[in-house]
């Protein structure tokens, strides 16, 4: 049916030993997974297109660690470090609030009627506000409509940046030269949001 090809579940795991020679207490051997760990579901979005990921982390452990006399009653197991949720308990991904955020600000659509109308910003504004607090949510929508403005002077996808932008997370703690290279004028911003 269409509302199958429009969406689907897919089954991602996320491996992030990419030098299996870790050790666990020092002894250097080779980690092997022995097992796969439910994380979360997590809606991802593409243009006209959704999909629910069900998203997995792997076990590892030493097999010579398990094996040693000294560590025989004391095994170690090791995790698959998984980034947070953008939104804590939500199944939304980096690429569904980004787009819903270009829907919002770069279309002006309100959040209760999300789908494709020619209405520019600021023009139904006004009611988009009215979901968030007063002074969190002009702080918060001056913030974005900035962003979308810096985006399309630097002639890039507006929904590829907002969810590139959410995919990489900057925060305060980030060193200055990281947040540079998120900015919309950075080499590998233009390269990954083209229009």
């Amino acid at each position: 049916s269409a509302a199958s090809d429009v969406y689907k579940r897919q089954l991602y795991i996320v491996t992030g030993y990419t030098d299996m020679r870790k050790s666990i207490n020092g002894l250097g051997a080779t980690l092997e997974v022995i097992g796969k760990e439910f994380v979360r579901h997590e809606f991802r979005y593409t243009p006209a297109k959704g999909d629910v990921v069900n998203i997995y982390r792997e076990t590892y452990k030493c097999p010579e660690c398990s094996t040693t006399d000294v560590m025989a009653g004391n095994i170690s197991f090791v995790k698959t470090q998984i980034r947070e949720t953008l939104i804590p308990n939500s199944y939304a991904s980096a690429s569904a609030v980004g787009w819903t955020m270009y829907q919002k600000f770069a279309n002006a659509m309100p959040l209760y009627r999300q789908e494709q109308i020619g209405i520019r910003p600021f023009t139904v504004g006004h009611k988009n506000f009215s979901l968030v607090p007063p002074p969190k949510g002009a702080t918060a929508s001056a913030l974005v409509y900035t962003m979308v403005e810096m985006v399309k002077a630097n002639d890039l996808n507006i929904y590829k940046y907002l969810a590139y932008l959410l995919d990489h997370r900057p925060s305060e703690e980030m060193p200055d030269d990281q947040r540079e290279a998120l900015t919309p004028w950075s080499e590998n911003v233009q390269a990954a949001c083209k229009n």
